[in-house]
């Protein structure tokens, strides 16, 4: 026979050429008459069964004949090779592609395949579904193979998937959505030097300049080459341009992709696999490298004066293998140097030209371009050392792609539903499936074994059984994918598409008594094995013999039912592919109530096993036969309940993987109401357990039947809630590893709405418990029973609020050892908007209780119900706020304790911007109350609502302001007691710069009110609103200035009675330096009103604003200067003259003691 196989005519019948009958067994004869789906040259190629043997699926199902007819059917492909069989060449656009696309083309007619090509070669068969809008599902591989290659590669997957087709048809299998075949175009680059023509243009990969540019080695160019097998011109693509627009798809044409494949390699044969279910294609790069040198004889030639560019590829070559092997952590990186062209190519010749090619592979994108990066460096380091020419460009580069899980988990699902072993691989191996996913199509790959792991040679074999085997899995994949068109009633209308499902002339939309037993669905206990013991009843709901508590396959289709989709309806449509859950022909967009009750499905209470109790009442809420206060496995699946990722849908597809959570149609970008009850998400009061009673009015919110008030492990894995980092989203990846904490699209860094409300975070008020309630006006902020009046634990977890270190982004890592306190990405040293609303940090007013109410416009700050006015214990510990030693970082350490106060990871001592705004702490001016207005213009300075001016007791503990002892650094010790008032870590008797400014002390002027304005220039020194002219109550307790006795250090002794007025721990009698500046007290000039201005400088000693040449009170007691000498004098004269007298009583006394001591000797 011929190389297209002239030979004798056979019609009507096709036998199983090369395979003995007699492991047929009992098979009756007509099971071995085929029908016959390809004619070529009068040479017959089958696959499928015969109609007699469709008709007898007991006899097919007790039978494996998938795999031989599939081998018979490659058999027949085979020879439509440019070569002999076993080695293969078919080369895209010439004589045997054509005939093989023939073959290809019959079979697809066979299984009635609607057909359809596109100008660059790509052949496509459909399948209709019962839902011709719905996206299809599609599979198929190529027929192409370079010169000397096998039998397998890609045709399986071409023809394999026909098969599976036909397996679906003879079951009566209706599917939902369409499924097509196709077959690529250009594969493998053996003519154009380019793989996967075909797929880059189907993905729109591949630009018209680019595709200008390919051509064969005669030179004919694509779109010339294409014409002439048939395509091109011929298909009215006129130009490159054309066929880019004519051959690109839309991805939202397609649900899924799965490709069937050998596997080329040996894993699977080696472990004894039988399927490989592909998690990622490798990305493939391509180098080109050209070394050039002088040449010479090899026997003229010194080692030592050569320029060998053969020398320069070798090396470059095995730079190649130490880069791929480099990967120690798996085995995904690979390197191959399969060309390299020596000129002239003679054995006594020094190479003059060495061009080579490297090909890299990886799944790793960073990997891949690292390796080629580097290659190219390793390339031109070694032409420098060996001083040899280079000219060294990158070819191509693919990045690499992961495949998609909810094509490998169909996968997984159909080889353990036949009882096939499988394992989770990466293709190294370049696919069309590369570019499927490119596209966006959700994409993945079967692999099943190949002989030793030879491919691309003619030694390349599968054997009839592991054929089978990937026909069978493709055919599940196929079902499982595509959805089932269920049809109650058998009036030939799919349910989804008749609107009386049951045909009992009750439109479906009205019919709530589906069995017509008179009483509602809504109400009937279900029943599974239809045993007549409601499954609440039952302890084997399936009747399979497995009791419930052990039983994980409750439809016993060999998939564990955690891996199943949800498919409400039972119409085979999985919810998360079904428009209808209920199939009760309202859209479940629009559709509020679910099971036709009349009762919307936001106000019903969950029951989760179909028992008629609500789980809230529910003692055993999964019916598994273990108390919900003992069951930490709720699926049964073996994987305890707070280790598995939240898949809210059903779908199979976790949360965080999954752009539409509830499954609803609307994405959750966009998604405000995800139970569709019309109240947005935001708005609604939380129902943690789903019994209808919202947290803040349950005991019991997770309903493990321990009240909330004792209950310190909600998720009952063992762990106290208050160790638990927080996962916001139930990802699985704890909010400081997860960079959108949400799951909404959108990163943490990006997102100011995290509940998509509309309102930006910093607008809203907190409700810490989600009860509806703001916290400002909730008296349980955290919904435990306990009045916040009266909690001082609001975690439950024992340790008393104070004492906890502040963890603000609650992963876990207090914020005093935490670089990143809210979680941004953004290191808390270079953080200056906390909380993203686009307002820095320092010009925001303070809001301690979240309330939406800056604290200065907020009269009770800390929402404990108790006003600021009257409110001496902020945190509520039983100490009162005066006697606290303040922790301005929340890290436990009060300040006077801890070297790095703000926690910005800057030592105190060298800290000049506590803030981070950029401006040094002592220009800011001082805001006392956080309110966003400086102290001198804020007329209530520590926002207790009482004017400044009538506030003599600025931190509400009762003592006035004047008697109480300084304490500057707060540390709780009184300056005078205190060794370093400022808490910089320098004591003060070495201390000359107590604001760090760099400015020593002596010569920074006075600014008595802090409010940047010194006070010889500030006409209100104490900010009290009274200008300094009319003010001599500075201090404002009441007693006129010039009464009051001075207290040069604040410690509340007066200087009179104070043995160290400084308080510089030298005592006065000792002390010279009052003001430790280095110049002894007697050689400094006097400056009074300590503006820096020495007197006899200073027009305005005192600094009341009135020059002292017009000044005749100085220290503004209302007595004029002058009188007040006159009578100073008069009191020195007094004072004289009572010391003297005092003098001579003194001498009298003694001269009186000393005569009476004689008289009595």
């Amino acid at each position: 026979m011929s190389r297209h196989g002239q030979g004798a005519p056979l019609v009507g019948v096709c036998t199983l050429r090369g395979f003995s009958l007699w492991w047929l067994g009992i098979i009756h004869i007509w099971f071995l008459c085929l029908l016959c789906v390809g004619v070529v040259n009068n040479n017959v190629m089958c696959v499928g069964a015969s109609k007699a043997a469709s008709s007898s699926s007991s006899a097919a199902a007790s039978v494996d004949v998938d795999g031989p007819l599939l081998a018979l059917a490659l058999q027949q492909l085979a020879k439509t090779s440019e070569t002999q069989p076993p080695s293969i060449q078919r080369i895209v656009y010439t004589p045997s592609d054509t005939d093989a696309r023939k073959i290809v083309k019959n079979a697809m007619k066979a299984a009635n395949l609607n057909i359809r090509e596109d100008c660059a070669g790509n052949i496509y068969g459909r399948w209709k579904g019962a839902d011709e809008s719905a996206p299809a599902v599609l599979t198929g591989s190529h027929t192409d193979a370079i010169p000397g290659s096998g039998t397998y590669d890609g045709t399986t997957g071409v023809l394999g998937a026909i098969q599976a087709i036909k397996r679906l048809q003879e079951s009566k299998f209706t599917p939902m959505r369409s499924v097509e075949v196709v077959m690529f175009a250009t594969e493998e680059p053996t003519r154009f030097g380019l793989s996967c023509v075909g797929s880059r243009l189907m993905a729109g990969a591949l630009p018209p300049r680019e595709l200008a540019t390919l051509r064969d080695e005669n030179g004919t160019t694509w779109l010339d080459a294409a014409t002439v097998g048939g395509y091109g011109r011929k298909k009215k693509c006129h130009s490159v341009e054309d066929a880019v627009k004519n051959v690109k798809l839309n991805k939202n044409d397609y649900h899924a992709f799965v490709e069937l494949h050998i596997e080329q390699g040996k894993i699977l044969e080696d472990t004894k696999t039988d399927i490989g279910v592909v998690s990622a294609i490798a990305g493939p790069a391509a180098l080109h490298a050209v070394f050039t040198g002088p040449g010479g004889h090899a026997g003229g030639q010194l080692m030592k004066h050569r320029h060998d560019p053969g020398l320069a590829a070798a090396e470059l070559t095995l730079a190649a293998e130490s880069a791929a092997r480099a990967n120690t952590q798996t085995d995904d990186s690979v390197a191959t140097v399969g060309i390299i062209k020596l000129t002239p190519g003679a054995v006594n010749a020094v190479p003059t030209r060495a061009e080579m090619t490297i090909d890299i592979r990886d799944d790793d994108a960073k990997r891949l371009q690292s390796n080629v990066r580097q290659l190219q460096e390793t390339a031109r380091a070694i032409a420098k050392r060996r001083g040899v020419g280079l000219q060294i460009s990158v070819n191509s580069i693919d990045l690499p792609h992961t495949c998609a899980p909810i094509v490998r988990s169909a996968i997984s699902r159909s080889a353990r539903a036949l009882k096939l072993t499988q394992r989770p691989m990466v293709s190294r191996a370049y696919h069309d499936s590369l570019f499927m996913g490119r596209l966006g199509v959700p994409t993945g790959m079967v692999f099943i074994p190949c002989r030793k792991g030879i491919s691309h040679t003619p030694e390349e074999y599968v054997t009839p059984k592991d054929l089978g085997n990937g026909v069978r899995v493709l055919s599940l994949i196929l079902k499982d994918l595509a959805g089932e068109a269920v049809d109650s009633d058998g009036d030939g209308i799919p349910d989804h598409l008749d609107d009386d499902d049951d045909n009992d002339g009750i439109p479906d939309s009205q019919d709530n008594d589906d069995d017509g037993d008179g009483i509602p669905d809504h109400l009937e206990a279900v029943d599974s094995d239809g045993d007549g013991i409601p499954d609440h009843l039952d302890d084997d709901d399936d009747n399979d013999g497995i009791p419930d508590s052990q039983d994980n396959d409750d439809d016993g289709d060999g998939i564990p039912d955690h891996l199943e989709a949800v498919d409400s309806d039972g119409d085979g449509i999985p919810d998360h592919l079904d428009d209808d859950d209920d199939n009760d022909g309202i859209p479940d967009s629009q559709d509020n109530e679910d099971d036709g009750d009349g009762i919307p499905d936001h106000l019903e209470a969950v029951d989760s096993d179909g028992d008629g109790i609500p789980d809230h009442l529910d003692d055993d809420d999964d019916n598994d036969g273990i108390p919900d206060s003992q069951d930490n496995d709720d699926d049964g699946d073996g994987i305890p309940d707070h280790l598995e990722a939240v898949d809210s849908d059903g779908d199979g597809i976790p949360d965080h993987l999954d752009d539409d959570d509830d499954n609803d149609g609307i994405s959750d970008s966009q998604d405000n109401d995800d139970d569709g009850d019309g109240i947005p998400d935001h708005l609604e009061a939380v129902d943690s357990d789903g019994d209808g009673i919202p947290d803040h009015l349950d005991d019991d919110d997770d309903n493990d039947g321990i009240p909330d008030s004792q209950d310190n492990d909600d998720d009952g894995d063992g762990i106290p809630d208050h160790l638990e980092a927080v996962d916001s989203d139930g990802d699985g990846i704890p909010d400081h590893l997860d960079d959108d904490d949400d799951n909404d699209g959108i990163p943490d860094s990006q997102d100011n709405d995290d509940d998509g409300d509309g309102i930006p975070d910093h607008l809203e008020a907190v409700d810490s418990d989600g009860d509806g309630i703001p916290d400002h006006l909730d008296d349980d902020d955290d919904n435990d029973g306990i009045p916040d009046s009266q909690d001082n634990d609001d975690d439950g977890d024992g340790i008393p609020d104070h004492l906890e270190a502040v963890d603000s982004d609650g992963d876990g890592i207090p914020d005093h050892l935490d670089d990143d306190d809210d979680n941004d990405g953004i290191p808390d040293s270079q953080d200056n908007d906390d909380d993203g609303d686009g307002i820095p940090d320092h010009l925001e007013a303070v809001d301690s209780d979240g309330d939406g109410i800056p604290d200065h416009l907020d009269d009770d700050d800390d929402n404990d119900g108790i006003p600021d006015s009257q409110d001496n214990d902020d945190d509520g510990d039983g100490i009162p706020d005066h006697l606290e030693a303040v922790d301005s970082d929340g890290d436990g350490i009060p300040d006077h304790l801890d070297d790095d106060d703000d926690n910005d990871g800057i030592p105190d001592s060298q800290d000049n911007d506590d803030d981070g705004d950029g401006i040094p702490d002592h220009l800011e001016a001082v805001d006392s109350d956080g309110d966003g207005i400086p102290d001198h213009l804020d007329d209530d300075d520590d926002n207790d609502g009482i004017p400044d001016s009538q506030d003599n007791d600025d931190d509400g503990d009762g003592i006035p302001d004047h008697l109480e002892a300084v304490d500057s650094d707060g540390d709780g010790i009184p300056d005078h007691l205190d060794d370093d008032d400022d808490n910089d870590g320098i004591p003060d008797s070495q201390d000359n710069d107590d604001d760090g400014d760099g400015i020593p002390d002596h010569l920074e002027a006075v600014d008595s009110d802090g409010d940047g304005i010194p006070d010889h220039l500030d006409d209100d020194d104490d900010n009290d609103g009274i200008p300094d002219s009319q003010d001599n109550d500075d201090d404002g307790d009441g007693i006129p200035d010039h009464l009051e006795a001075v207290d040069s250090d604040g410690d509340g002794i007066p200087d009179h009675l104070d043995d160290d007025d400084d308080n510089d721990g030298i005592p006065d009698s000792q002390d010279n330096d009052d003001d430790g500046d280095g110049i002894p007290d007697h050689l400094e000039a006097v400056d009074s009103d300590g503006d820096g201005i020495p007197d006899h400088l200073d027009d305005d000693d005192d600094n009341d604003g009135i020059p002292d040449s017009q000044d005749n009170d100085d220290d503004g007691d209302g007595i004029p200067d002058h009188l007040e000498e006159k009578r100073a004098k008069e009191e020195e004269a007094s004072r004289a003259k009572a010391s003297s007298d005092a003098s001579s009583k003194k001498k009298a006394k003694k001269a009186k003691k000393k005569k009476a001591a004689k008289v009595e000797l």
